[in-house]
């Protein structure tokens, strides 16, 4: 039987998966968690403009969208997902962590135990779910990235 937690989850819900013998719920990362996911994006976003071309190059991969067949456009996706954890190093494992509890209904001990296969499946479905977040992050990270390049420009002009 169905509990009110569990019955609250499904109203809110945007995706349902299932990992293993657990229905996951994906859902909307709400305003509170997302400032509290900002702490691993501030020293995140650091990195980032540090190593702008990288960079830029897993965004645009984590946005492809134009290929033949899904599954296409989740390797080249993933192949961002790659690069991009390259970059963040150890502190991508936290905000992974962090992401996936506070976007669905699994524990952080759960959200551990996760195969890569159903992880990166996870992955996409929270992107889905919470794509407006997403996009206006990867917008403004796409700015920085492109700043640090245009003044380097500048310098080797004059």
């Amino acid at each position: 039987m169905a509990t009110e937690k569990d019955e609250m989850d499904l109203l809110l819900s945007e995706k349902e998966r299932k990992i293993g013998d657990k229905k996951v719920v994906v859902k909307k990362i709400s305003l509170l968690n997302t400032i509290r996911l900002a702490s691993h994006l501030s020293e995140i976003a650091g990195r980032v403009v540090q190593n702008s071309e990288l960079a830029a190059s897993a965004i645009t991969k984590l946005t492809f969208s134009e290929g033949e067949n899904e599954q296409q456009v989740n390797g080249v996706r993933l192949m961002g997902i790659v690069e991009l954890l390259g970059i963040i190093g150890e502190d991508g494992s936290d905000l992974v962590v962090d992401l996936i509890t506070k976007s669905t209904n699994l524990t952080e001990e759960e959200a551990e135990e996760i195969d890569t296969d159903s992880g990166i499946e996870l992955l996409f479905d929270i992107y889905e779910v919470n794509k407006g977040f997403f996009t206006k992050l990867s917008n403004k990270l796409q700015k920085k990235v492109k700043k640090p390049r245009a003044k380097s420009t500048e310098k080797t002009k004059q």
